[in-house]
C-alpha cells in the first residue's frame, strides 16, 4: 500500500476538491493508494488544508454547508420571533 501519490493523481484529487465533491477525492485517494476511509478523509482534509490559502471559499462549513454566523444569525432570528410571540 502507498500513501505517496503520483503528480497526476494528486492533480486528479485536488480537482475533485476544488470542485466541492470531497467524497470522490476521497474515494480517489483510497482508489490511488489502497489506504482505508479514515486515511483517505484524513489526507483529504490535509490536502484540503493546504488549498485554503490559494482558496479561502474551501474554508471548513459544518455538514449542511452553513457557516458558523449564518447559524447564528438563526439561531438569533429564532429566538426573537419566540421572544415577540410568548415574551
Amino acid at each position: 500500500m502507498k500513501t505517496e501519490l503520483s503528480e497526476e493523481e494528486f492533480k486528479h484529487v485536488t480537482e475533485a476538491i476544488l470542485s466541492g465533491n470531497k467524497i470522490h477525492a476521497i474515494k480517489l485517494y483510497r482508489e490511488f493508494t489502497g489506504q482505508g476511509l479514515v486515511e483517505g478523509k484524513k489526507a483529504v482534509e490535509a490536502i484540503t488544508a493546504k488549498l485554503v490559502p490559494a482558496h479561502p471559499e474551501l474554508k471548513q462549513k459544518n455538514a449542511a454547508g452553513f457557516s458558523t454566523l449564518t447559524i447564528a444569525l438563526i439561531i438569533g432570528i429564532v429566538i426573537y420571533l419566540l421572544w415577540q410571540r410568548f415574551g
